[in-house]
């Protein structure tokens, strides 16, 4: 699956962040963000720890847009540690989730 590298966009910011300080924060962290075409249109986008790096994968069918929101969304599971969620509690993982993001538009435009 692709990766996509900063010297193959455009220079873009994400709210303080420019593409080069995101690539470096992620891979300092070993998260790698993969972008997939062959994702069906009912993922936006998954994770996943394979005891060495956080595996983030997000539909590059989607609008630019969409992808920050789903990117933001993984890295939150991340930083959550949600890979311990229990199956039967993963409806409180994406709760708490999407409570930190309403937390997050509070302070700053993360979901515009």
């Amino acid at each position: 699956f692709p990766t996509r590298r900063s010297s193959d966009l455009p220079e873009v910011s994400i709210g303080r962040f420019n593409m080069n300080e995101f690539e470096e924060f992620c891979c300092s962290h070993n998260i790698v963000i993969r972008y997939n075409q062959q994702l069906t249109s009912k993922v936006r986008g998954f994770c996943y720890y394979d005891g060495y790096e956080y595996n983030v994968f997000i539909n590059q069918k989607l609008a630019f847009q969409q992808q920050k929101k789903s990117t933001i969304h993984e890295l939150i599971h991340i930083f959550n540690n949600h890979f311990n969620c229990d199956p039967n509690y993963s409806s409180q993982c994406e709760q708490e989730v999407k409570q930190i993001i309403k937390t997050m538009n509070q302070f700053y435009e993360v979901y515009e």
